[in-house]
């Protein structure tokens, strides 16, 4: 489930069935960001303290950072942890789905068909 249920928190009495604790779940999101006005494409991985990231894959290596420890991603930890990186990776390389309207590697940007298709979608002439 992407999800973690509250109700062994909020129901008195109950049982804990949460088996695994939320720093233990890792977390993965895509982003748009823009370095010298040019839209790149990101990819985040977080689990515990530690968050994998780049912004311009795959242009671009990961980088790694200890948040409890550098909660302003100051220090790049990621020649120090290679196995930590991998670990991680391959969690990024496991929820990323290819889409073609949002290429990998490409600008952040749609794709010209799906453009098309949103604005088709979108006539109310």
């Amino acid at each position: 489930t992407d999800g973690i249920s509250l109700m062994d928190v909020l129901v008195p009495g109950r049982v804990a069935t949460q088996t695994t604790s939320p720093k233990d779940r890792v977390l993965y999101w895509e982003f748009c960001t823009y370095q010298k006005s040019t839209p790149k494409w990101g990819q985040a991985v977080r689990q515990g303290d530690w968050k994998l990231v780049s912004l311009d894959r795959p242009n671009q290596p990961w980088e790694l950072y200890n948040l409890e420890d550098d909660p302003g991603e100051t220090s790049n930890l990621a020649s120090q942890n290679a196995l930590l990186v991998q670990k991680l990776e391959a969690e990024a390389m496991r929820a990323h789905v290819d889409d073609p309207n949002w290429p990998t590697g490409r600008s952040c940007l749609p794709s010209d068909s799906f453009e098309r298709s949103m604005s088709l979608a979108l006539d109310f002439s």
